[in-house]
């Protein structure tokens, strides 16, 4: 995701604890993909970004974890409106 989206940068729990104050991810969402983010190899390791980024989405919101050293991650968040909420947004 472009750097505009970025939301928070820093260590991992920090992270999480953001995008639950800003209302981006729940406690559910953070135990269900915490293992994968965690599992992310550093980008000087994979020298591959696809391979240091996990992507998931919310129930508001596509989010992408960004491995970027051994301790630091990049968080980018893009606010999403699903088609049968915009479908709904029209027949009113």
């Amino acid at each position: 995701m472009p750097e505009s989206l970025k939301v928070y940068s820093g260590y991992l729990i920090n992270g999480y604890d953001h995008l639950k104050d800003e209302g981006i991810i729940t406690r559910k969402v953070i135990q269900e993909e915490d293992q994968k983010i965690k599992n992310l190899p550093p980008l000087g390791q994979s020298e591959n970004k696809f391979a240091s980024s996990h992507w998931f989405h919310s129930d508001t919101h596509l989010i992408e974890f960004f491995h970027t050293s051994l301790y630091n991650y990049k968080v980018y968040a893009l606010r999403i409106v699903f088609l049968e909420k915009l479908d709904s947004l029209f027949r009113q």
